[in-house]
Formats: structure tokens, sequence, C-alpha cells
């Protein structure tokens, strides 16, 4: 991936109806604000170029990483292990 003739203010975030097209830095620090007021639990990213989806995960998710909002890695390998509900008894297994 290309990120030459691009810049981080390329980025567009919505929540809800306010756009915010700034610095990655300062993108992640709103993410960050939305996330420790409850705000959040979420995004929506709507790219205007092609690689928009690649860059945010390239520029901004390494930053929120580094801030503990987004994970690294899970905890389990199963979304229901992630979520820590309780595996069902196979009825099939004796």
């Amino acid at each position: 991936m290309s990120l030459e003739g691009r810049s981080p203010n390329d980025f567009v975030i919505m929540s809800g109806h306010n756009p915010i097209v700034e610095r990655t830095e300062k993108e992640a620090d709103q993410i960050q604000h939305w996330y420790e007021a409850g705000a959040m639990d979420g995004l929506l990213i709507r790219q205007e170029l092609p690689s928009g989806f690649d860059d945010f995960i390239d520029l901004v998710v390494p930053i929120l990483q580094e801030k503990g909002i987004f994970r690294k890695e899970y905890e389990s390998n199963t979304l229901r292990g992630n979520l820590g509900l309780p595996y069902p008894e196979n009825r099939y297994v004796k």
C-alpha cells in the first residue's frame, strides 16, 4: 500500500452526524474521549478514498493500541470466549 501523496487529513471519522477531519493523533484522542466518556462502543468509518480504511488501520489503530483502547490480541479464539459466555454442553458427545 502506498501512502505517497496522502496525509492523515484525508481521514473522515463519523460519530453520529459530526464528522471529524483532523490529524491521526487528534482522531485517536477524540476516539479515546468518546470511549472513556462511555459515549461509544464501536466506530463506523467512512472512507473518501479507496485506501482510506487501510490508512486508518495503519495510522490510527496503532495509536489506539498504545492507549489501550484497541486490542492487540484477544484472550480467546472464539467470540463466545471473548464475551465470557459459557460453552454449552455438546449433546452429541457422551
